[in-house]
């Protein structure tokens, strides 16, 4: 990307935009922030309310914006991760205005993780920056069940074998630490779907995007090529 490019990224875009919420609410009032820096878009109720955390936001690498077909004012936002916002702005000039940034921050931070990817090769690292968000806490959160697990399962292995009260080779416990160890393996093996599914989708859509960008440029400069041959 071009020095124009990157200037033209560095600069934040904010302004009203209509959200549509759902059957009974429709399309409500909103403010929304692009950030090239970050490779988010975020929403606030109102202008006023920016200095607090935002209402919803959404990763803009791997993200596909597109324009409706229902009228000229509509366009859509559909991150990596299946999460869509369908808006609406006030008019056609300021509905390009808003898909040309969003496609220009979502195209950069793609780019830049491609040629991450490119250097050292691992598929971890392509992913983008939210997925690794997401699969770290979901990493975290499963390893302190791991470790509540193992308490758990030392508790009852230091019971009495035998003696009036509660021995470790009691029905009861014996079937809770059961349970509990095939449910620790059921996490694990959804967390390695989770994995794999986080990391697959983001690397097909990615080069889906640069492909056709890639190839929408080469007929581009074949049409023209065409033009001044004739």
């Amino acid at each position: 990307m071009d020095t124009s490019g990157i200037e033209f990224l560095s600069q934040i875009q904010e302004g009203q935009l209509y959200k549509y919420t759902n059957v009974v609410k429709g399309w409500q009032h909103r403010w929304f922030i692009v950030d090239p820096r970050e490779g988010t878009l975020s929403y606030f109720l109102s202008e006023n309310d920016t200095k607090q955390q935002p209402r919803g936001f959404i990763f803009l690498e791997s993200a596909v914006v597109s324009p409706s077909d229902e009228d000229s004012n509509t366009f859509s936002v559909n991150s990596w991760n299946g999460e869509c916002y369908k808006l609406r702005a006030v008019d056609a000039r300021a509905r390009q205005d808003w898909v040309n940034r969003l496609r220009a921050a979502a195209e950069y931070h793609s780019q830049k993780n491609v040629q991450k990817y490119s250097r050292t090769n691992n598929v971890y690292d392509f992913c983008p920056s939210g997925v690794k968000r997401s699969l770290a806490n979901a990493r975290q959160y499963l390893s302190q069940a791991e470790n509540n697990f193992i308490d758990m399962a030392r508790v009852i292995e230091k019971l009495p074998s035998q003696g009036p009260r509660l021995r470790n080779t009691d029905p009861d416990l014996l079937i809770i630490k059961a349970t509990s160890q095939s449910m620790m393996c059921a996490l694990e093996n959804c967390y390695k779907i989770l994995q794999h599914s986080s990391i697959e989708q983001p690397i097909v859509r990615t080069y889906s995007f640069l492909n056709s960008k890639q190839s929408s440029s080469t007929t581009h400069s074949k049409r023209k090529s065409h033009t001044t041959s004739t």
